[in-house]
């Protein structure tokens, strides 16, 4: 019966991690997406006025530490993947991640068109 449940419970953990694949795909799709639209602060300083240049540059900074984050955080997840439990914490930092990332192009965005 223990194998049994291991087989299932293996088949189920590859169905669940497909499944965050093509959830993680379509994230990083966005992600991609969204930062096409990036215009780094030096290269536009020029055309922008201070007061919209510091909040810029501050979520320019808040974008880039966690892209590095969320680079690291895959080579974490190549590595933890056969340790379920840090895995499965990983993959939930990896989706935190990609929100805020998101989240915060949008708003640098909304900022520059100000």
């Amino acid at each position: 019966e223990a194998h049994r449940l291991e087989r299932i419970e293996s088949k189920q953990f590859r169905d669940d991690f497909s499944d965050l694949l093509e959830e993680l795909d379509g994230d990083a799709r966005k992600l991609e997406f969204l930062a096409e639209s990036i215009v780094l602060v030096e290269h536009s300083q020029r055309m922008l006025d201070d007061k919209v240049v510091n909040p810029v540059a501050r979520l320019d900074r808040d974008i880039v530490e966690r892209i590095e984050r969320l680079h690291s955080l895959v080579h974490e997840l190549e590595k933890a993947y056969e340790h379920d439990e840090q895995f499965e914490m990983n993959l939930a930092e990896l989706r935190e991640l990609t929100e805020s990332i998101a989240d915060l192009i949008e708003q640098r965005n909304v900022a520059m068109a100000r």
